[in-house]
């Protein structure tokens, strides 16, 4: 017992000691920091300021800095990560867990979205959008941050110049004669988004790719990039196995509007009628019924759209329009309007096409820079250009929605719109635009027209 007293005193009187010696030793730096000539001699050498990056990247010694975008860069790591999930799927099915599979499974593979898995999707989005991938269990103890080695930019400005290249030169190699050609091309897309940084991308890069993989059929792969798309924010309705609705792409629409042209095209091969119709709010098609009812009675009554769908009740969505987060107008441009058109026809929504050309009439505007028309998302008020809606494009899609929907009076609503532009315009009409009208004139009978036009069109040159 005396033995263990001892110890413990002995122990005590050291940690007085040590006690002392600090508290002694923390009085002399308070007081020699208390001399201004001290504290500034700390700062000898870093007087000079930086004003600009580059200045910054000099001092640094480095060619560039790094810049993050967790958003854009989450959702690139997601989508490279399902492609490459996706590829070593293919390649273990054909060659080492199936070597006698047919190859029309194979090819069903790579075009058809029965092959997703809601339980891999759940996983890969919850790791990525949430940035849990940044997270490793000895980080506290190296010495390196291992979350920089992550897909990082060396300029903060939003530019998509060399990740289009980098994409339109893969899509430009594929090869339709090789096996593996679908392989190739997503792996190298991989390449080119995981090692592409002087600019952070926009969502302009999802479109290209939405676009070019559904032209190939790869379904598969597009709709790999469609599910990339949500915010995190939206994982509970995402996640859940439900239909995806316009609020889930409502940041894409108000930062790239163009990509609601692909989102439209995207859903005609699914044959999805009720997201269609979500996408379809983003014109604000029910407001566009409603302005109607005055623009009747103004000069441009003649111009509104008529078919036997216009009184009804089925002209309404009934989705309430997506309330975008800035009062700035958002432009489409017309043929974004024409793909929702054609859309609608592919899935028999006849109903909505009425007001989708109304909503051209009324809120087109001039597009000086590109010398064309462009339409307004928004309900506003706009000079008028009705003299240049009407072009060969135009007329194809509605003369077809008035064939395929055995619509006569949309056909007589558009008849004199379609003399006044054969006229100032005969020389320009396609074989495709010519066949249609052909097509359509046959079919409700209207062999006066046959006759007219023959002159003008020689329908025996289609």
């Amino acid at each position: 017992v005396q033995k263990r007293s001892a110890e413990k005193s002995k122990e005590m009187t050291e940690n007085y000691s040590l006690a002392h010696k600090f508290s002694d030793h923390r009085k002399k730096i308070v007081h020699i920091f208390k001399d201004d000539d001290n504290i500034n001699a700390l700062f000898n050498g870093y007087g000079k300021s930086i004003s600009s990056y580059e200045q910054l990247k000099k001092k640094l010694g480095v060619a560039y800095l790094s810049y993050y975008n967790a958003q854009m860069k989450n959702s690139l790591l997601l989508l490279v990560h399902s492609f490459v999930n996706s590829v070593l799927i293919e390649i273990n099915i054909k060659h080492m867990l199936l070597p006698n599979t047919d190859s029309t499974q194979l090819e069903s593979l790579r075009s058809s979205d029965n092959f997703n898995s809601i339980e891999s999707y759940r996983a890969f989005f919850q790791y990525y959008k949430s940035s849990q991938h940044l997270n490793y269990d000895h980080s506290d103890l190296i010495k390196s941050v291992l979350a920089t080695n992550y897909l990082q930019f060396n300029n903060p400005r939003v530019n998509d110049t060399e990740f289009l290249k980098g994409l339109k030169r893969n899509f430009e190699s594929f090869n339709k004669n090789d096996e593996l050609r679908h392989i190739d091309l997503i792996l190298g897309i991989t390449r080119t988004l995981l090692t592409s940084k002087s600019n952070i991308p926009s969502y302009g890069i999802f479109k290209l790719l939405l676009d070019k993989l559904g032209d190939l059929q790869l379904y598969h792969y597009q709709t790999l990039v469609y599910q990339t798309l949500p915010r995190f924010s939206h994982k509970s309705t995402v996640l859940n196995g439900c239909k995806l609705s316009a609020l889930h792409f409502q940041h894409l629409i108000e930062q790239t509007p163009s990509i609601l042209d692909s989102l439209l095209r995207y859903q005609v091969p699914r044959s999805d009628v009720e997201t269609l119709k979500q996408m379809l709010s983003f014109f604000r098609l029910d407001e566009v019924a409603k302005h109607e009812k005055v623009v009747n009675r103004s000069y441009l009554a003649d111009l509104m759209s008529k078919s036997r769908f216009f009184r009804s009740q089925s002209r309404q969505l009934g989705i309430a329009p997506v309330v975008f987060a800035s009062d700035s107008p958002i432009y489409v441009s017309k043929e974004t309007v024409y793909s929702g058109m054609r859309a609608c026809i592919e899935l028999g929504q006849f109903q909505y096409l009425d007001s989708l050309f109304n909503k051209l009439v009324v809120h087109s505007v001039d597009d000086a820079e590109n010398e064309a028309l462009k339409v307004s998302l928004m309900i506003e008020d706009r000079e008028v250009v009705e003299s240049r809606i009407f072009d060969n494009d135009l007329f194809k899609i509605l003369i077809r929605a008035s064939r395929k929907s055995d619509d006569l009076g949309r056909m007589m609503w558009l008849m004199p719109h379609l003399d006044k532009y054969l006229t100032s315009n005969g020389e320009h009409i396609d074989s495709s635009l010519k066949r249609e009208i052909f097509l359509a004139l046959t079919k409700f009978g209207l062999e006066g027209k046959v006759l007219a036009y023959e002159k003008m069109l020689n329908f025996g040159d289609m």
